[in-house]
This record gives C-alpha cells, sequence and structure tokens, in this order.
C-alpha cells in the first residue's frame, strides 16, 4: 500500500512539475475572485459561483493541452512506464491530479469570497454540485490527453465539446429551481460517478492500447 502510494505521489509531482508554467492561472483565478463579488454584487452568490467554475474548466482544458504538449515534445511517459510504473499508474495518477487540481482551487476560490462576503458560507452546498460539474469536465478532458497528440488540436476540440456544458453550467440556477436542490445534486452527483466510472475505462481502451 504504501509503494502504491508512493508511485502515485512521485507521478502526481511530476505532473505539477510539467504544469508548473500554467500555475499562474490558477493565481489569477484567486485575485480575481477577490472582484466577482463586486461586479455581480455580494449576494448574487450563484452567479459569482458560476463565473468562478467557468474559469475553472478553462484551466483544466489550459492544463489539460499542457499535458499533451508534453507528451508529444519529450515521450517522459514513455520512459517511465519501462521501469515500475504502469501505464494504469499514469492513467490513474492523472485522474488524481486533475481533480485534486479542480478541487482545490475551486475550495481556494470560494474561501477568499467567503472571508469577504459571509454570507456566501450559506451557500456552501451549492459549491459541492459546482465541483461535481468541473469533475464531470475533467472526465470529458482526461481520455482526450491520452488520444490527441497535438495541444492545439486538443484545446480546439476541448472547447467545442465543452461549449454546450458552459451553457448548463451558467444556467444551473435555472435547473436548480425547476428540478429542485437536493434532487439537482443527487443528480450530478450520480452523474459524476458514471461519466468518470466511463471516462476511465475508455482512458485505459486508449492508452493501454496505444502504441508508445
Amino acid at each position: 500500500m504504501s509503494e502504491k502510494f508512493a508511485r502515485y505521489f512521485n507521478l502526481l509531482r511530476k505532473d505539477l512539475l510539467i504544469s508548473r508554467n500554467l500555475l499562474f492561472l490558477v493565481l489569477y483565478l484567486l485575485v480575481v475572485t477577490l472582484f466577482l463579488p463586486i461586479i455581480f454584487g455580494g449576494n448574487d452568490v450563484s452567479t459569482t459561483l458560476s463565473l468562478i467554475i467557468s474559469i475553472i474548466v478553462f484551466e483544466m482544458i489550459g492544463f489539460g493541452s499542457q499535458q499533451v504538449l508534453t507528451s508529444e515534445k519529450c515521450n517522459g511517459n514513455e520512459l517511465i512506464i519501462t521501469t515500475k510504473y504502469t501505464r494504469k499508474d499514469i492513467i490513474y495518477s492523472r485522474y488524481l491530479f486533475f481533480y485534486l487540481l479542480s478541487l482545490v482551487t475551486s475550495l481556494g476560490s470560494f474561501i477568499i469570497v467567503a472571508i469577504f462576503y459571509p454570507i456566501v458560507w450559506l451557500h456552501f452546498f451549492y459549491l459541492l454540485e459546482y465541483i461535481l460539474l468541473v469533475f464531470i469536465v475533467d472526465a470529458i478532458l482526461i481520455p482526450l490527453t491520452f488520444k490527441i497528440k497535438n495541444n492545439l488540436v486538443f484545446t480546439m476540440i476541448s472547447v467545442f465539446l465543452l461549449m454546450p456544458y458552459m451553457l448548463i453550467i451558467r444556467n444551473i440556477g435555472a435547473i436548480r429551481k425547476i428540478m429542485g436542490f437536493m434532487s439537482s445534486c443527487v443528480l450530478i452527483f450520480l452523474l459524476s460517478i458514471a461519466i468518470t466510472i466511463i471516462s476511465i475505462k475508455l482512458s485505459e481502451i486508449i492508452y493501454l492500447n496505444k502504441n508508445l
């Protein structure tokens, strides 16, 4: 168990080093977060959170593009799997990296807003809903990082695929009113689990059968 933890930790650190040039995007989001409640009004929590999550989605596309670009240039994963690491280790660590990054960025943005606008704490469960929506975005993007070899093509396809989904995120408040908060939250939770499982299986099919 400890050996497996060490393997995933090292792979996560590798992904973090690969993406270090894009970490300024996370800092940018945290700075922007300070001004969003001022722009939309301190009480418009739903709009503020939906905009934060929209920015995070585009950040995830940027990190995915960086993964594709790095794999294209240096073929690092091909070297890694000649050691004790397996292709499944590469796959699972990428999911951990994207999901943890989404979680930390979302929570960090929420906490910054809540410090200056305490009313946001009353809507903490909205944040959980939005985090699940971002996890679905990650599940859509990750198989593409294993399939596509050109980062520009990856970015274009990702934006094209996610544009309809972004409209759902921006209008989640209306959906919540129609279905009710608990119903919409349960539905999103179940969808996130189902799509993540399908995504992992798809990534395994792509990467385990890929000629490196």
